[in-house]
């Protein structure tokens, strides 16, 4: 199974999908970490400190990767999880961890190697079994992106981001399967 977490930078997509890990037992994986690591950028912004991810690159290696992550349809947990997250249309990320805490419920279930979330902000698109995408007030998001020392002009843009729903609409054209938490 493959969920995605994606929302602007500052949302609390990492702290959300890292819960949902350990919550659900899914391998975690940070799709920047990856993008830095297996160099699928064209260059490096010192100005906006960001990187200039190559897609296609990007593209490519996604399709390996989660070639080996899956929906199993006999899988009572993933049907449970899918289920209860296609009841709601919007959450508040406390109501999504306490929905989510029936797998407590379920005969021990061993997470399988084809349990993946993948958290970025570019994760929603890729083929996932459910996407959750992250926001969060502008007041909220304006203090977090300053806590961590970004620039004026990188916060205009992200704040930007988050108004005009850039992610929620990017996976809205990529027909995903969405869950809107609100953080």
């Amino acid at each position: 199974m493959i969920v995605a977490v994606t929302g602007t930078p500052g949302v609390g997509k990492t702290f959300i999908a890292k819960k949902l890990a350990t919550q659900t037992g899914f391998m975690y994986l940070d799709l920047n970490s990856v993008i830095k690591k297996e160099k699928l950028y064209d260059s490096y912004d010192r100005k906006t400190k960001t990187y200039d991810v190559d897609e296609k690159k990007l593209a490519k290696f996604m399709n390996i990767l989660l070639k080996t992550y899956a929906y199993d349809f006999t899988d009572l947990y993933q049907q449970q999880l899918l289920d209860a997250c296609n009841a709601h249309a919007t959450l508040k990320s406390i109501d999504l961890f306490k929905l989510l805490a029936f797998k407590k419920n379920i005969p021990s279930r061993a997470a399988k190697q084809k349990d993946i979330i993948v958290d970025s902000h570019l994760s929603h698109l890729f083929d996932s079994d459910i996407c959750f995408v992250v926001k969060t007030d502008i007041r909220t998001l304006h203090k977090r992106l300053a806590s961590r020392g970004y620039s004026k002009q990188k916060i205009k843009d992200n704040i930007e981001s988050e108004i005009m729903d850039v992610c929620l609409e990017e996976a809205i054209q990529e027909k995903r399967a969405i869950v809107v938490v609100n953080n």
